[in-house]
């Protein structure tokens, strides 16, 4: 029994072996009780509430990215709009990172579908090098083969 039975660890009684064996290895340990094992919570998610989203569809997409310009006093061409959503297929983050490379590339305004085009390699090498870096670092040797083996099939539903 753990001497620190006032601790949270120890208010909670293990239903599995495995927990058992963790909670007595673990229960006296601070971080154990302060909720830290595996379930805890970043900063950032302590400090802020976030809201799931999901991806937009083709007319927010095309508002998000339109709205977000003007205000810049620039525009997207309707086509430009068109293949970002077919590009990033509405996912919010993704169309931010998708118009700041096009804006960049862009010569003038209206910003075209060529421009957006040319900027593709830019966008994704940016997601691979920010978005999806860091969530494939936290994967372990065997999620990261599952991957590779999900990727090497290509896209679509597979059984």
């Amino acid at each position: 029994m753990c001497p620190k039975s006032s601790w949270p660890c120890c208010q909670r009684i293990p239903s599995r072996r495995a927990e058992a064996l963790a909670h007595d290895h673990a229960c006296c340990w601070p971080a154990a009780a302060a909720g830290l094992d595996g379930r805890a919570k970043c900063y950032a998610e302590r400090l802020f509430g976030f809201v799931t989203i999901g991806p937009l569809h083709a007319a927010a997409t095309q508002d998000a990215i339109r709205i977000s310009i003007e205000r810049e006093e620039e525009a997207f061409g309707d086509a430009a709009l068109e293949v970002i959503f077919a590009q990033m297929l509405g996912h919010p983050y993704f169309l931010q990172e998708c118009g700041k490379h096009s804006w960049d590339a862009a010569e003038g305004s209206p910003i075209t579908a060529a421009d957006v085009e040319a900027e593709a390699v830019s966008t994704l090498a940016e997601l691979d090098a920010s978005f999806f870096r860091v969530r494939f670092d936290r994967l372990t040797p065997a999620e990261k083969r599952y991957l590779r083996a999900m990727a090497d099939r290509g896209p679509g539903p597979h059984r």
